[in-house]
């Protein structure tokens, strides 16, 4: 049996490796940084809460990621009925073109107007790598509408991408949300 010593190390060992991952993902679903860092705090308070159960887990990050994903699409539809006073941008090293910020940007735009669900299926599908079975598990949701949700999404991003004033891109959709 482990000491409570070693339990809060293992915890925090856990909390290092898994922060920035968390902050990505939940930012690619809110598209705030400031917003992303909290839900990820949030994530691993909760996580610690319940961590000697957690770390006997096959996957303690995969129940860390639900938890957020829960978090994330709940805070999503709060702040969808609360006003949006200034759009932040992330501070984050970027590919300062001007195609590529311009892509960037487009596509930023693209990603923040899906539906909350597409948005989500795309960052669980394409930045954590999960299948449509996990996606659905993980979004209590049939994988035919993980199917549905992605391949909707997508559409739009390619749509979006395409219109004028845009450069074309030199990348896919997908390998973009994967990088």
């Amino acid at each position: 049996m482990a000491s409570r010593k070693q339990t809060q190390d293992e915890f925090t060992r856990f909390a290092r490796a898994s922060a920035d991952r968390l902050v990505r993902a939940a930012y690619l679903v809110l598209g705030d940084l400031s917003e992303a860092e909290n839900l990820s705090q949030e994530t691993l308070a909760r996580v610690a809460a319940r961590w000697p159960r957690v770390r006997r887990m096959d996957s303690p990050y995969g129940y860390a990621r639900q938890i957020l994903f829960h978090l994330a699409l709940r805070e999503r539809r709060r702040r969808s009925r609360a006003p949006k006073l200034v759009p932040r941008l992330p501070e984050v090293a970027v590919d300062d073109t001007p195609d590529a910020l311009a892509i960037q940007e487009h596509l930023t735009a693209a990603i923040a107007r899906l539906p909350k669900r597409q948005r989500a299926t795309l960052v669980l599908r394409y930045w954590e790598g999960l299948t449509e079975a996990e996606t659905a598990a993980m979004l209590g949701c049939s994988t035919g509408t993980v199917k549905s949700q992605t391949s909707k999404a997508l559409q739009r991003l390619r749509a979006a991408l395409r219109e004028p004033d845009i450069p074309p891109a030199q990348t896919t959709v997908e390998e973009r949300m994967q990088q």
